[in-house]
């Protein structure tokens, strides 16, 4: 047995023998990470921009104008790309190499047809679509810069979808996750250096988020053209065969439109949405990917239940379908619950207006929140429980530079908490330039932050 073939048997995971447990929790651990790392491209974008673009307020509102866009869009690709999974999947538990290679390449030209279809739409119709989203004029430009930027790199997430449905249904989740954590880190550079370094804004992380689209469907396609088996993807064999290509659509179709149907009524959300201040949809532009990050969590297991019921409907074994189905939907439960309780902590100081159902909060690090955040019209940030802080816990404004020209002769809530507080009220150390000091106070079940001695002063 040839080297090539071991370690790729190492890389798998068996899907019609063994302990259901044990294989669908390997076969989702990397998968998740998979997706949590598609989302953190969308979160590197809006906080780099956020934070280091010379017009950072602008340049956050322009890519968060487009990311209701950006989901539909990319839905429709993750669904192609889960049609690709159950029937390469299935094929594999049937042990049909001949329905599995015309599966394999009607995927590819499907995939990176529908790559570039989306790619077109969002090319020709940026600027129309946005203004029926009431994107704001102060944020149109950059907006639409940004969404036929970030479009270039719509084909080549076809073809990573594509490719990694094609090796999850081997049982392969690990290099899916290996390729995308290498276009993850170039993404995250890129973003540096077009935004540092040559002082660009929302083009900037555009251009980088779509070469990195680009880099990770290279990786998985160089692989599948160096694969052995039924999965090897042969350039000189791609053609659409009508029966494969239409087993790939009979779920993919359906996928994409599901996901679509969130999407287009975010749509609406974001109409409403943009028709708040400047500052208000840069504020939920900074918290948005947060629902996502959960939900694509819980999806891996999704992922896992399609794969486990195909490979076993191909091999017959039909007492292992209903297991595998329970045991997925199971854990997506479990990870959901969890990953909701671990976000609460981790979005403490920021996201104004978010509610976040949990029956205690530990805090243990600087909160830290933005001045888009602090005066969103949207309200504080809203944890449905207690919460407690650990000793030395301070208060930290990200970005006191961007607070905008406003007169208070009160103090600003930013965190409530239904079950009250509990330790130190955290620190702040913070002046306007007009000498004045901030501070922060826990009133009732509310976190303010306001001038010492409740005086009047002026931001900027």
């Amino acid at each position: 047995m040839s080297k090539t073939v071991t370690r790729r048997r190492a890389l798998t995971v068996e899907m019609t023998s063994g302990s259901l447990w044990k294989n669908i929790l390997l076969f989702s651990l990397p998968l998740m990470m998979t997706q949590v790392l598609e989302v953190l491209f969308n979160l590197s974008d809006v906080a780099i921009a956020g934070k280091y673009a010379y017009n950072t307020y602008i340049a956050l509102g322009a890519v968060g104008s487009t990311t209701t866009l950006v989901s539909l869009f990319t839905g429709l690709l993750i669904g192609a790309g889960a049609g690709v999974n159950v029937a390469a999947a299935r094929g594999l538990g049937m042990e049909d190499n001949d329905n599995v290679e015309k599966t394999v390449h009607s995927s590819f030209l499907i995939c990176l047809g529908l790559g570039v279809l989306v790619c077109l739409v969002c090319v020709f119709f940026a600027e129309p679509m946005l203004r029926l989203l009431n994107t704001k004029e102060e944020f149109l430009p950059g907006a639409v810069l940004y969404l036929k930027l970030y479009a270039i790199g719509l084909p080549g997430m076809g073809l990573y979808n594509c490719g990694n449905g094609i090796l999850s249904a081997t049982g392969d989740t690990k290099r899916p996750l290996v390729y995308l954590f290498i276009a993850g880190v170039l993404n995250v550079v890129l973003n540096l250096v077009f935004v540092i370094g040559c002082n660009m804004s929302a083009e900037g992380v555009a251009i980088a988020s779509a070469i990195a689209q680009w880099a990770s469907a290279i990786l998985i396609v160089i692989h599948l053209l160096r694969r052995q088996d039924a999965c090897r993807l042969d350039i000189r064999k791609l053609r659409l065969h009508p029966m494969a290509a239409k087993r790939v659509l009979m779920i993919g179709i359906p996928s994409g439109l599901q996901n679509a149907i969130f999407a287009v009524a975010n749509l609406f959300v974001q109409a409403g949405l943009n028709s708040f201040d400047e500052i208000t949809v840069s504020g939920a532009a900074a918290a948005a990917n947060a629902d996502t990050l959960v939900f694509n969590m819980m999806g891996a297991f999704y992922t896992a239940c399609a794969s486990f019921v195909s490979r076993n409907w191909g091999a017959g074994h039909k007492e292992r379908i209903t297991k595998s189905y329970l045991l997925s939907m199971f854990s997506a439960f479990a990870v959901g619950s969890t990953a909701e309780r671990g976000l609460a902590v981790s979005v403490l100081g920021g996201a104004g207006g978010t509610v976040v159902n949990c029956p205690s909060v530990t805090v243990g690090e600087a909160l830290e929140i933005t001045a888009a955040e602090l005066f969103a019209a949207s309200g504080p940030l809203t944890v449905q429980g207690a919460v407690a802080f650990a000793p030395g816990v301070a208060v930290r404004v990200t970005d006191p530079e961007n607070l905008p020209p406003h007169r208070h002769g009160a103090s600003v809530p930013f965190l409530t908490a239904t079950g009250g507080f509990t330790g130190k009220v955290p620190a702040l150390d913070l002046a306007d330039e007009t000498g004045t000091r901030w501070t922060v106070y826990a009133s009732g079940n509310d976190l303010r932050i306001g001038p010492v001695n409740g005086t009047l002063f002026l931001l900027r």
